[in-house]
Formats: structure tokens, C-alpha cells, sequence
């Protein structure tokens, strides 16, 4: 069950990432401070999934839920970090 919970997490993280990464900035007026967060948020991500992947780190039930919940999040947001962080107004 573990071994399902770790390829769960490694797609999600992986998906989220690169939703955040394939975001067009054209469109969206964002700050340096956005940025370097949607930087730091697909640093971690990847290297949560390289951990997964290389370290078999144990995943449990919760990790799979959080990746799930922030996948939600940016895929609603249609990874546009700054929209999160603003707020919808």
C-alpha cells in the first residue's frame, strides 16, 4: 500500500509542478515577490518527488491527501501563484 501512496504523491508533486511551471506569465501581471514563490513552491515539489523517488522516504496516507489538496488549489488557480496569494476580488 506504501508503494501506491509514493507513486500517488510522485505524480501529483510532479503535475503540480509543472501546471506552475507552464503557466503563461503574459497574461497576468505578476510581482518578483510572486515569482520567487512560485520558484521556492516548484523547487520543493520536485525535490519532494526526487526524495520519493530516490530515498524511498515513506509516504503515508496524509502526504497523498496534502498533495491532493494543493492540487486542487492550483489547478483551480490555473497555477497562477499570484492569484492565490491576492486573493479573489
Amino acid at each position: 500500500m506504501e508503494t501506491l501512496y509514493s507513486i500517488i504523491a510522485f505524480a501529483l508533486y510532479i503535475a503540480i509542478a509543472l501546471r506552475i511551471i507552464c503557466f503563461n506569465t503574459s497574461v497576468a501581471h505578476q510581482s518578483k515577490i510572486h515569482e520567487t514563490i512560485a520558484f521556492g513552491l516548484i523547487a520543493s515539489l520536485i525535490g519532494q518527488a526526487v526524495n520519493i523517488l530516490l530515498y524511498k522516504d515513506p509516504v503515508t496516507l496524509m502526504d497523498v491527501f496534502l498533495a491532493s489538496f494543493v492540487f486542487v488549489i492550483i489547478f483551480c488557480a490555473k497555477g497562477n501563484i499570484a492569484l492565490l496569494l491576492r486573493g479573489r476580488t
